[in-house]
């Protein structure tokens, strides 16, 4: 636990009568300093676990951090134990999953209240909505299982497809979902198909495809196309991280999907 911290908890501890308090409000200088990695953020009563990576520094007047894939700068003012931020700068590199990055960035900015107990840390604005932090190495989130889970995929590479990147890629129009009796369901991008998979080890080998018939054309076609040739390449190695899905042929063809969890 950081000394700085300690020391603000000790000085709080002092001032009052109970010693059940299980949480503190400290000056923002007693946070300053401290590498704060993101567990979660809440808004409207909903909370969602934070990618690795995302995390806060306040240093004096200024904070820095990651919302999950960009960087950011901002202003910090502070007022006992409100803590005011000013978005400043911020990396505007493509995140295959923006969600978390907005809703973080759109908890981190105007008053918010600082409230500590041992190594953690939570920033709660007017609205209720907060930013739950630690001092502690976040573990990564379990990743997803290839089977039972419904993958919508956002990104198809390699191929005559003219798709290469996330968003090229009609969203929500392209999943499917693996049984772990080996059945496949799911829609190629325009047409509901079913069809089998063969798992060995870490890689996949789907069956002929049965699909319906509809005329498909645009970015949902295309989709459809490349889905169906990448799922007819033979066998493809699996890659899970979190929930990221990449199926990859020995051609360098590949199929990104995100896990829709329920």
């Amino acid at each position: 636990m950081p000394a700085a911290l300690v020391a603000a908890l000790a000085m709080t501890a002092c001032g009052t009568d109970s010693g059940t308090a299980t949480g503190s409000a400290p000056e923002g200088e007693a946070l300053t300093g401290i590498k704060w990695n993101v567990e979660s953020v809440t808004v409207d009563g909903k909370t969602t676990a934070a990618p690795a990576g995302a995390d806060l520094v306040i240093e004096g007047k200024e904070a820095s951090g990651n919302y999950g894939c960009n960087r950011f700068t901002a202003d910090v003012t502070t007022d006992g134990a409100t803590l005011t931020f000013k978005p400043g700068a911020t990396t505007t590199m493509a995140c295959d999953d923006m969600a978390f990055e907005t809703l973080y960035a759109g908890v981190l900015k105007g008053a918010l209240k600082a409230d500590a107990s041992a190594d953690k840390l939570t920033l709660t604005g007017a609205d209720g909505d907060r930013i739950n932090l630690t001092s502690k190495a976040v573990a990564p989130p379990k990743a997803a299982s290839f089977t039972g889970t419904k993958w919508s995929v956002d990104a198809l590479a390699g191929g005559s497809s003219p798709l290469d990147s996330v968003s090229s890629v009609p969203e929500g129009k392209s999943y499917f979902t693996v049984g772990k009796d080996g059945s496949v369901r799911g829609n190629l991008g325009c047409n509901s198909f079913n069809t089998t998979a063969k798992i060995a080890g870490d890689t996949v080998t789907f069956g002929p495809i049965a699909s319906t018939r509809m005329a498909c054309t645009g970015p949902e076609g295309d989709a459809e196309k490349a889905m169906t040739e990448l799922l007819g390449s033979g066998a493809l190695k699996v890659t899970i991280e979190g929930n990221a899905l990449t199926l990859t042929a020995d051609s360098g063809k590949s199929l990104g999907a995100k896990a829709l969890r329920k």
